[in-house]
């Protein structure tokens, strides 16, 4: 994939990319104690929220390739809710699989930077 341009960087949020995005920016958020209520959530309120924000992302996404005519704008309104539909079922999927994967790998690398400290830490004699 080619970053360079904005089609593919469009194309990527409207797959996959809409879920790391959103795993992203909700966990920046709660981290960063910007959205105070976020961090009182239970693990599966957390994954519909992310899963709010990458449908946003998908269809904010699509909006722009609409306005850059990099893809066709609907016909009617019922043509525009057929293509928002199609794109939240093509988009969801991927993006709730991509963001699960994005938070594992995460927690597994915090996991490991705390546990290395300590590991190297055990294997210097204390004098």
């Amino acid at each position: 994939m080619n970053w360079a341009n904005l089609y593919d960087v469009l194309a990527w949020l409207m797959t996959a990319g809409a879920g790391v995005c959103a795993w992203g920016i909700l966990d920046v958020a709660e981290r960063r104690q910007w959205l105070p209520g976020l961090a009182t959530l239970d693990f599966e309120a957390k994954r519909w929220v992310a899963l709010g924000v990458a449908a946003v992302l998908t269809l904010a996404a699509w909006g722009v390739s609409m306005l850059f005519f990099y893809v066709a704008p609907p016909q009617s309104w019922r043509a525009g809710v057929e293509e928002v539909v199609r794109q939240l079922l093509v988009s969801l999927p991927l993006a709730f699989t991509a963001s699960q994967i994005a938070h594992a790998r995460a927690h597994t690398a915090r996991a490991q930077m705390l546990e290395e400290p300590m590991e190297q830490h055990e294997l210097c004699p204390r004098g």
